[in-house]
């Protein structure tokens, strides 16, 4: 064998070893994206069943909390809308 046929075989098997490198890293990037989106939907989702405990725990408040908003919004809605606060406050 040549000097020449040997950087031919050796360049064949650099090359094919960088090809594999990039296929590998590819994979490991897919993987992790995969586990990246998966952990993210687990804090979302445990976000919103902290947020619905809360609601269950004090769904009495919350109620009362909407019940108030309404009246709030229809009274200001009666209301001028230069003259919110006085004619808020006279309705209280």
């Amino acid at each position: 064998m040549t000097l020449e046929q040997l950087n031919i075989v050796l360049q064949l098997v650099g090359t094919l070893g960088v090809i594999g490198s990039l296929i590998f890293v590819g994979l490991q990037v897919r993987q992790n994206t995969k586990a990246t989106r998966v952990q993210v939907q687990e804090n979302m989702t445990t976000g919103y069943i902290s947020v619905a405990q809360v609601l269950i725990e004090h769904a009495e408040v919350f109620t009362r909390g909407i019940a108030a908003t309404r009246e709030v919004v229809s009274v200001l809605l009666r209301c001028p809308k230069d003259d919110l606060l006085q004619c808020h406050l006279r309705d209280v």
